[in-house]
């Protein structure tokens, strides 16, 4: 599928034809293209839902754990125990290197860079916290990655701003696959940038509707650089 189908994209009934007639699968996909040397790059980890959906498909890759929020990494540490392939970080990924503040909500998983929240009404600010931020670019030179096969990206409103920030990354195909949150603020933005920096849709999954609209989904771009 093209980009420039984009407008219909941001159409529900489009989304949900194309989410059925492809029956896309995240853990099919992963079972795909993920092997025993693959490294996979958790932005925003959270709970660690996403690096035990990676590990039940391939317990050997590599996983770095991206977390800004101590307790949750702490949490994780106890969680994944058992594998001595997950490395854990405790700082932020932004489009620039440097510090920032770290909003911490209720529900954790509404935590962010950012103090207004497209979802404000269903979470509250519990406590701001100053947090180490890094580029993947960045990130990937400190700890000597030539290549990553997957990128998970969902950091609460700073995703589009980390994926441009990956542009000359992407261009030397650094990075194979990506999986992004997008929200309707920011959906036509990461199209366009996938359009223009040959990144290829190949699904979505995890829609989410409010109010008869969409609210946020994920994509799943392949690099084709």
């Amino acid at each position: 599928m093209r980009f420039d189908l984009i407008d219909y994209f941001q159409k529900l009934n489009f989304i949900y034809s194309y989410f059925i007639k492809n029956n896309f699968s995240e853990e099919k996909m992963y079972k795909k293209i993920l092997n025993d040397k693959s490294v996979v790059i958790d932005v925003g980890s959270n709970l660690g839902n996403f690096v035990n959906l990676v590990k039940k498909t391939n317990k050997s890759c590599f996983v770095h754990s991206i977390e800004p929020n101590k307790e949750l990494i702490i949490n994780q540490k106890k969680k994944f125990k058992k594998y001595n392939n997950i490395k854990f970080h405790n700082f932020a990924i932004n489009a620039v290197n440097g510090e920032c503040e770290f909003y911490i909500r209720k529900p954790h998983s509404h935590s962010s860079l950012n103090k207004e929240h497209p979802d404000a009404e269903f979470n509250e600010i519990i406590s701001v916290e100053n947090v180490n931020t890094f580029t993947i670019e960045s990130f990937l030179n400190e700890q000597q990655i030539n290549e990553v096969t997957l990128l998970k990206l969902d950091s609460e409103g700073s995703d589009f701003d980390i994926l441009t920030s990956c542009k000359k990354i992407l261009s030397l195909r650094k990075i194979k696959y990506i999986k992004i949150e997008a929200t309707k603020k920011n959906l036509t933005s990461i199209m366009k940038f996938a359009e223009d920096n040959n990144l290829f849709l190949i699904g979505i999954n995890n829609l989410f509707h409010y109010k008869n609209s969409l609210n946020m989904l994920d994509l799943y771009l392949e690099n084709k650089n």
